[in-house]
Formats: C-alpha cells, sequence, structure tokens
C-alpha cells in the first residue's frame, strides 16, 4: 500500500548483490518512485546527494552496504559545506550491503519491514554515529596492514571482473575470499620474507582517553599525549563503532552515550 504522505528518500546503491529489481518493486508499493533513487556510480550517488538536500527530505534511508551510507554522507557533507544553508537530513540505513557494521549498529533488520514501519509510524529514534577522518573524508573504521591490502584488492578485483562473467561472483564474500588468494597473501608472503613489516606509532594526540573492559566500561585513563603503541604491526585495525563490516572490531562493548575509539 502506497503511503502518500510519506516525506522521507530512499538512496539505494544499484550495484550492490541485494538491491534487485523484487526490492525496488516492494519498495515502489510503498513510498512514491519519485522518491527513491537507484545510484549506479559515485558520480549519480553525488548527484542524488545534492538533489536529496535541495529538496529538503527530512530523512533518507540508504541501502547498499558501509560503503554507500559514507559515500553519502561524505557527499551531503561536502554540499552542505558549499552552501550551508542547506540542512542535513537524518540518515537511516537498510541491510542490504555484503558490509553491513553501520545497519548492525543501528539494528537494522528487514529492509521491508523498517520501511514500512517508518513509513506508517515516523517515530526517530536517533542515535549518534561518532566517525573518524582524514584526508577529507569520514568513515566508522579503518586501517592499515592485511585488511586495508585485502579491501583495496578486493576494489581491484572487482574492477577487473566489472564486466565480465565473474561480476555476480566477486560482489559478496566469495570475492574478499578470492582477492585474498590471488593478491593479499602472494604479495604479504614476500613482504614477510624480505622483513617489510610496516612501522607504526599510535598517540593519542586529543583530550584525555580511556581503556575499556569486555563490559565497556573504563578501567584505567590514556592521558594525552601518550604513545599507546610503537613497532611493527602486520595489521592495524580502529573505528567508532563496534564492527567492522560484518564481524565485532574489539571484543567489549561501548555505551551508545559516549563516543568511542576503538583500536586492535
Amino acid at each position: 500500500m502506497l503511503v502518500r504522505n510519506t516525506h522521507f528518500a530512499v538512496l539505494l546503491n544499484a550495484n550492490a548483490r541485494k538491491v534487485t529489481d523484487r526490492v525496488i518493486g516492494s519498495l515502489t508499493e510503498i513510498i512514491p518512485p519519485d522518491y527513491i533513487y537507484l545510484s549506479r556510480t559515485a558520480e549519480e550517488g553525488d548527484q542524488y546527494a545534492r538533489d536529496i538536500l535541495d529538496r529538503r527530505f527530512p530523512m533518507v534511508f540508504t541501502g547498499g552496504g558501509d560503503g554507500t551510507v559514507m559515500h553519502f554522507i561524505n557527499r551531503m557533507i561536502a554540499h552542505r559545506e558549499a552552501d550551508p544553508c542547506r540542512v542535513m537530513p537524518d540518515v537511516g540505513i537498510l541491510r542490504l550491503g555484503t558490509g553491513n557494521a553501520l545497519a548492525t549498529m543501528v539494528s537494522s533488520g528487514s529492509y521491508l519491514v523498517d520501511i514500512r514501519s517508518y513509513a506508517h509510524n515516523s517515530h526517530r529514534d536517533r542515535q549518534i554515529l561518532a566517525l573518524a577522518e582524514s584526508e577529507s573524508r569520514r568513515f566508522p573504521f579503518g586501517g592499515l596492514g592485511w585488511d586495508a591490502e585485502l579491501l583495496n584488492d578486493y576494489v581491484r578485483l572487482k574492477t577487473w571482473a566489472a564486466q565480465g562473467p565473474m561480476a555476480p561472483v566477486v560482489h559478496n564474500v566469495v570475492g574478499y575470499f578470492l582477492a585474498l588468494a590471488s593478491f593479499t597473501v602472494p604479495r604479504r608472503g614476500k613482504q614477510l620474507v624480505s622483513g617489510t613489516t610496516p612501522q607504526v606509532r599510535i598517540q593519542n594526540l586529543g583530550a584525555p582517553a580511556h581503556r575499556l573492559n569486555h563490559k565497556g566500561e573504563r578501567i584505567a585513563e590514556i592521558p594525552s599525549g601518550t604513545t599507546l603503541f610503537e613497532g611493527s604491526a602486520n595489521c592495524t585495525i580502529f573505528g567508532t563503532c563496534p564492527y567492522y563490516g560484518w564481524s565485532p572490531l574489539a571484543g567489549s562493548t561501548c555505551p551508545f552515550d559516549t563516543i568511542c575509539t576503538r583500536l586492535r
């Protein structure tokens, strides 16, 4: 049933494996088709972000994965900085990607149940999303070493397979394992043999931080200027949400009323 008084947009990543014609069709039965944006390229995503701001939607649901969410947020922020009169909408997250860390964080379930629930009762249970920032880009988690190389190799594999018969195969978790076996492990093996392990220094350059236990309780203060780690590391992961793609980032919980950064 179409909800005529609905005023929220849905931005879908057309390249996401779970964004199918069936998904799009089911959404058009609930909200007007011109409120649905289907993005196939980064350029389209940028254009749609600007259009969504210009149309002053108070709420936007994104469907695709963590990358879809963050590309949309980054483009909205860029357009907002270019024109401060633009008003940022609230952002909802639909679980339609391969990596669904942010969807897990906000307890997103069935995309259809979530949309129907909001369309018929637009109560907003807001949750502040703290983000890291580097080189003018915001993101919920990042790293260097094995994990970062694997993600880059996965993008490389998808680009290579984009126009061929392998395209449907690599747009999921299988693609990560193929990238790992084809690119990451062979390259890393050579680096380990040659002894070129990355050297890492991690410092707290901000306000005093706190070390948490597995229950999310503060157990020690980390003063500003403290060096948390210095040495060689094959993998360094950090984030402001408790999940990394489809798995927990660290074995601890963080109170949602606290701005947390996790480091492993």
